[in-house]
């Protein structure tokens, strides 16, 4: 058994303020919008797998490299990300 956190989050400067809100965007344009996370069939892809699954969205996964785990919110990951 194991906890993992799962945090969504988007830069500062998106128009959105809930998840609902980002979800909704997500479906609007299904494949634009990243999702990253620890790598291929892990934790994070499994979770993204479920949004999918209970929202109607299709993310694009965007696997991270390094330790991106020890630091969530590390620059080098959202620099990642925003590609």
């Amino acid at each position: 058994m194991a906890l993992d956190e799962f945090i969504l989050w988007v830069p500062a400067d998106t128009p959105y303020k809930t998840a609902q809100e980002y979800i909704t965007a997500v479906k609007a344009e299904p494949g634009k919008f990243k999702m990253g996370g620890t790598g291929s069939k892990q934790e994070d892809q499994i979770i993204t797998v479920a949004i999918e699954k209970v929202t109607g969205a299709k993310f694009h996964l965007h696997p991270l490299q390094g330790r991106w785990l020890k630091s969530r919110c590390s620059s080098s990951a959202s620099t990642s990300i925003r590609r």
